[in-house]
């Protein structure tokens, strides 16, 4: 799901610093020790972790159209830019790579045909199965990260398990995200 990914680490460390007026010690400060701020500003609740607001990272996650409904809850600590599908629909055919495991070769072709005829551009985005894959670029906060982990951790859709998973991995600070802290 994720295909790039990019962090500023520094500067999620001087944001968490200068909560506790320590940002100038950096030199005396270790990984160990600033993890352990950032986990006792957490653990003091959300207007005691402004730094999990300051902290953002970026990156690219292709989804279906279902996911993208659900990830669009998320608007606080959130910025999006995706493709155009009203742009880029008539532009080509669609193949089975644009498509999840779970949408049918019928459905696409049905959709094909829709392409290659005079279907207007809503016909087309109406009869896009949920499995369409679409492709975005995410500004996301730690804070947001963390309100989706706590909401989306044990749900049925199997997306939210892996987009969960990868930003776990991913993450400088992951144990910032998980809600057992």
């Amino acid at each position: 799901m994720i295909t790039e990914f990019y962090e500023n680490e520094s500067m999620t460390l001087r944001a968490m610093r200068k909560a506790r007026l320590s940002w100038g010690n950096e030199i005396k400060s270790t990984r160990e020790s600033d993890l352990v701020l950032m986990e006792k500003l957490v653990k003091s609740g959300d207007s005691h972790s402004a730094s999990l607001r300051q902290a953002v990272v970026y990156f690219d996650l292709v989804a279906t159209r279902g996911f993208w409904q659900q990830f669009s809850k998320y608007r606080v600590g959130v910025e999006m830019y995706s493709e155009s599908t009203m742009h880029t629909l008539r532009k080509r055919t669609l193949e089975r790579c644009d498509f999840s495991h779970n949408t049918t070769q019928d459905a696409i072709n049905a959709v094909n045909v829709l392409i290659s005829g005079s279907a207007c551009i809503e016909t087309i985005k109406s009869n896009l199965p949920e499995g369409f894959l679409q492709k975005r670029a995410i500004m996301a906060s730690y804070q947001a990260l963390r309100t989706m982990y706590i909401d989306r951790k044990n749900h049925k859709l199997g997306e939210w398990s892996i987009f969960l998973s990868e930003i776990l991995q991913e993450l400088a600070f992951p144990t910032l995200i998980r809600s057992d802290i």
